[in-house]
């Protein structure tokens, strides 16, 4: 596995994520409201980068990156939708990047008691080559996490449906 690993939004998951991956190599985090946090072109060196931060701010973050991501850094979306951070991912990213999106089907408060294994993450490796995906979803595997493989329409096709199951059972009741 590879030795660096850099979270960018270093919330409550982001911590979560950042304190799970700590077991695996050197971790770093940025966060801009956070001043004691890493350097945004420290954390842009890592090998596999995170993205943590609200959707709300995804575009920018991944704007803010470009100047200092490394050709080599392998970046990895986790907001809870896909096709969105996608599209932003294909449009934004230089064409060589390499990048994946998730969607961890936890959080800190899911796993308080428990930790993350055996927790579900949704996996769409997107513009990977065959090692990177394999690298990936061993991380993932090792952490104990169940992956799960599908594209980023599925997924949000799927979402779409449990989440207004989810608000209509919530308004019958």
């Amino acid at each position: 596995m590879r030795q660096t690993y850099g979270v960018i939004g270093y919330g409550r998951f982001g911590k979560l994520w950042a304190n799970s991956l700590a077991q695996f190599g050197r971790v770093l985090a940025h966060d801009k409201g956070i001043p004691s946090c890493s350097p945004l072109a420290n954390v842009a060196k890592s090998d596999i980068l995170f993205l943590a931060v609200p959707i709300s701010q995804f575009e920018s973050s991944v704007q803010e990156l470009l100047p200092v991501l490394e050709p080599k850094t392998i970046v990895v979306d986790m907001c809870s939708v896909k096709v969105y951070p996608t599209e932003v991912l294909q449009r934004l990213l230089p064409q060589e990047q390499a990048f994946a999106t998730t969607h961890p089907l936890f959080g800190p408060d899911s796993v308080a008691e428990s930790g993350i294994k055996g927790k579900k993450i949704v996996f769409c490796p997107i513009r990977l080559s065959e090692d990177q995906e394999n690298e990936l979803h061993t991380l993932f595997a090792t952490l104990g996490l169940v992956v799960i493989v599908t594209t980023p329409e599925i997924h949000d096709e799927h979402m779409a449906r449990s989440q207004a199951l989810v608000h209509f059972l919530g308004r019958a009741f």
